[in-house]
């Protein structure tokens, strides 16, 4: 063989790997399934009946920003609905960044329900 054609055969073979390896993290990334694949996915981090502490915590772990907090900064324990958007994570569609939001509702302290997810993304 050539010099010429190993070199082919060399950035061939890079190329591929390279599709390949995108395609894993594509695949496997969470947040970039449906939204009732990320609602199923999301309790695993705080199931339902989790304290609003120990969704806090999950928060600050995985790095998650609070977007929207009704009542702001409500004393914990808190008697009453307590509502919470957090941005739970980024995705790029090519070049793209989408943020996905997750409304976590809670009841005198305890989550009750993961509301509405939406993907927003940031157009040039």
């Amino acid at each position: 063989m050539t010099l010429k054609r190993k070199t082919i055969i060399l950035i061939l073979v890079l190329c591929l790997s390279g599709i390949a390896a995108r395609t894993v993290v594509v695949r496997t990334d969470p947040l970039r399934r449906s939204d009732t694949e990320v609602r199923e996915w999301l309790p695993k981090k705080a199931p339902i009946g989790s304290s609003f502490e120990q969704v806090r915590a999950v928060a600050i772990r995985d790095k998650w920003e609070i977007a929207f907090e009704y009542p702001f900064n409500a004393p914990s324990p808190f008697q009453g609905e307590r509502l919470m958007k957090f941005n739970v994570g980024t995705f790029h569609y090519y070049i793209i960044p989408f943020h996905v939001f997750a409304e976590y509702r809670f009841v005198d302290d305890q989550l009750v329900d993961i509301g509405k997810i939406e993907n927003i993304g940031d157009f040039l």
